[in-house]
């Protein structure tokens, strides 16, 4: 009888870290910038939509000064800096999205590219915080919605120095 409630109580628990597993993570998912597949971050606490500098060099994607100079600390591991550039980066998510943004140009550690409340805003994006952890908005009349990379998958999710891993995109798009 013990053995039956011991393997009831380990099945509930299992079921109850994989309903949960999207609920404590960030929002990890990919885009693609010059047909390169770049680690994405989608954060609402974020007063920033941010790209790493490393990322806009190599393809030479034109750089201006920032209208607005601010320190950043937060986003790296080192002391802080001066957030004094910024570029317009045409990226995609999936197949079905594609768009162009005003990025302000960091180094960090945590992705190739932050979309924060700037780009919720902009683009009236619903984020569904519980179990689905997913971002909704329309654009050109069809509703799109963003899936977070399972968990699995983060490591891989992470800027590297060696060529991105392919991974499927996590996109769904829906004519209303």
């Amino acid at each position: 009888m013990k053995k039956k409630v011991q393997k009831k109580r380990s099945q509930e628990l299992t079921q109850k870290s994989e309903k949960n597993e999207q609920r404590e993570n960030i929002f990890h998912s990919h885009c693609t910038v010059q047909g390169k597949v770049r680690s994405l971050i989608t954060d609402g606490g974020s007063c920033a939509n941010v790209v790493l500098l490393s990322m806009i060099k190599k393809p030479n994607l034109q750089t201006s000064t920032h209208p607005h100079p601010y320190n950043i600390q937060w986003l790296n591991q080192s002391k802080g800096f001066q957030v004094n550039s910024g570029c317009l980066v045409s990226f995609s998510i999936g197949k079905n999205h594609h768009d162009e943004l005003w990025f302000d140009v960091i180094p960090m550690d945590a992705c190739h590219v932050l979309l924060g409340r700037p780009w919720l805003i902009y683009r009236k994006v619903i984020h569904n915080n519980g179990y689905r952890n997913t971002y909704s908005f329309t654009k050109d009349g069809k509703k799109v919605t963003l899936a977070s990379l399972p968990p699995f998958q983060l490591q891989k999710a992470k800027p590297q120095k060696t060529k991105p891993v392919k991974i499927c995109y996590l996109l769904v798009a829906n004519q209303s």
